[in-house]
């Protein structure tokens, strides 16, 4: 027996409700939820779940009393593909951000419009991936459906018609290894020099700013596992050799920004104590998050905005002769440094939050021989 009929002996619900499009989408949605639930997913992923087909349902309402499930073609979808990029249109428009005329522009010469149309660029880029992300969830959920309803009705073959989303390539460029011990030099003595490229600044922020991008460079994190990190999870530990030498180091717990789980990276002590301990003394509890902004005399347990430590990152690469941007750049840097020292590619994974090798390998090995060769000889 196939899997596919060992499926439909299983099959428990109704295709339709009989009350409707809208009622069938609904009763379909929560099953598909309870079901994804019933797998462990984390409540992020649920809720993003969850959003992902709100608009589908809120679309439906205009087809309510002409047809009910049975009757979903593939027309129907690219209807709504195509009405759900002029809903996330029509928001930025009247936010004055972007006109009607100006993203249907973009959209036809992406490559007469890039550089000067930078914003307008990252506009369309986003409706693109929101795209892709609705059409993803929305091809789960109508697979969950033909495998479960009781009349056998199959909408995989929908699939070849739906609309293919083009998603902004991911960029590849990272900070080399000397670089990236340049920069790390460099933010070790900021709290010395900080005055001299930001006279108004003050000693806290300079610690703070220079502690978040020496994690970044040290431990590879993403950057808001950094900026969200509580002081009470940087915790010193220490390790007695063979030889009985004890090198001391600190476990931090980064809760990952892709589920609702924490994972353990270390890092050699004498790296960054001074500016441990100097957050120590000044933020009023281990509970404060690293990034804490300083208002009206008092810190407000609030984690900086992302933008400003993307600004700060990109300043110090510049100050260093770096022209690069960014910080993502710089866990691309720890990664393949780590891997060029003979690091185990499951280490590295693990210290990324990846849960799979082969997401390590296709993002850092894959395209670089010298280390594939590497890890082809170990």
């Amino acid at each position: 027996m196939s899997p596919q009929h060992f499926q439909d002996d299983l099959a428990e619900w109704d295709l339709c409700t009989g009350k409707g499009l809208v009622s069938d989408l609904d009763a379909w949605r929560d099953r598909y939820i309870t079901e994804k639930v019933a797998q462990g997913v984390s409540d992020k992923t649920r809720k993003s779940y969850g959003e992902a087909l709100t608009p589908l349902i809120e679309f439906s309402h205009q087809y309510d009393s002409i047809m009910d499930l049975d009757g979903l073609s593939a027309k129907f979808v690219n209807n709504y593909l195509m009405w759900y990029q002029e809903h996330l249109a029509s928001k930025d428009l009247e936010a004055k951000k972007i006109s009607k005329e100006e993203y249907h522009q973009v959209l036809s010469n992406r490559k007469a419009n890039r550089g000067k149309n930078d914003a307008k660029l990252s506009i369309v880029y986003r409706y693109e991936k929101s795209l892709s992300h609705r059409l993803t969830v929305l091809k789960q959920l109508l697979l969950f459906i033909s495998e479960n309803n009781k009349e056998n009705k199959d909408f995989t073959s929908l699939f070849k018609y739906f609309t293919k989303i083009k998603v902004q390539k991911r960029k590849t460029e990272f900070v080399t290894e000397s670089e990236l011990e340049e920069l790390i030099d460099f933010m070790k003595h900021w709290p010395e020099v900080f005055k001299e490229h930001f006279p108004k600044s003050s000693e806290r922020y300079a610690y703070r700013n220079a502690l978040i991008v020496l994690l970044y460079c040290l431990s590879g994190a993403r950057a808001d596992e950094v900026i969200s990190l509580k002081m009470e999870y940087i915790k010193e530990s220490e390790y007695k050799d063979d030889h009985g030498t004890t090198h001391l180091f600190y476990t931090i717990a980064y809760h990952t920004t892709k589920g609702d789980k924490y994972r353990e990276v270390v890092v050699r002590r004498e790296e960054i104590e001074p500016f441990v301990h100097y957050m120590r003394a000044v933020l009023p509890d281990p509970s404060y998050v690293l990034s804490s902004t300083y208002t009206n005399g008092t810190y407000t347990n609030k984690k900086m905005p992302d933008v400003d430590m993307w600004k700060f990152t990109t300043y110090a690469l510049k100050a260093i002769g770096v022209n690069k941007s960014g910080r993502h750049i710089i866990r691309r840097g720890y990664a393949t440094k780590e891997l060029a020292d003979g690091k185990d590619l499951a280490i590295v994974a693990m210290e990324l939050g990846h849960t799979s090798t082969n997401t390590t390998f296709s993002a850092y090995v894959k395209n670089n021989p010298e280390l594939m060769m590497r890890q082809k000889i170990k």
